[in-house]
């Protein structure tokens, strides 16, 4: 796969890449990746880097939010880079990694941010994810609001 420096291309790409994650299989998400990436979860201040962290941490969340479903809603693209403005919905029916834990069919929706860099193979070689915990938990019931 080569890197795209065509606007629509890339938007394109960036689509598929957060449909994957609705997916439920770490092998079709890490697809996206290079095999050395980089995934930073800022909010929840958890770092994995290559394939093998990267799919552990993913598999826990498609465990814990089986119909976890990710929608890039904006893009903005650089030759070599891409900021998204995503949504995240699902419903919990397990322990979500670094937060306290919610009766299972909790239903949520937030939005966050990502930023991707792609290496030279058009794959993603590094991505940093923001969002609000506090929104999240405050859907959880968790927090007053």
């Amino acid at each position: 796969m080569k890197l795209m420096h065509d606007d629509a291309v890339s938007e394109t790409y960036v689509q598929k890449w957060a449909a994957s994650f609705s997916s439920g299989t770490v092998t079709e998400t890490l697809h996206f990746y290079t095999k050395d990436a980089l995934l930073e979860d800022i909010a929840l201040n958890r770092f994995c880097r290559g394939h093998e962290e990267i799919g552990a941490y993913l598999q826990l969340f498609y465990d814990a939010v089986p119909d976890m479903r990710i929608s890039a809603r904006k893009c903005l693209l650089g030759p070599a880079h891409a900021a998204v403005h995503w949504t995240w919905t699902g419903t919990v029916q397990g322990s979500v990694p670094e937060l306290p834990d919610v009766a299972p069919g909790t239903e949520f929706s937030i939005d966050g941010g990502a930023i991707l860099e792609f290496a030279e193979d058009g794959r993603i070689a590094r991505e940093t994810d923001y969002w609000d915990t506090a929104n999240l938990l405050r859907q959880f019931g968790l927090l007053p609001g």
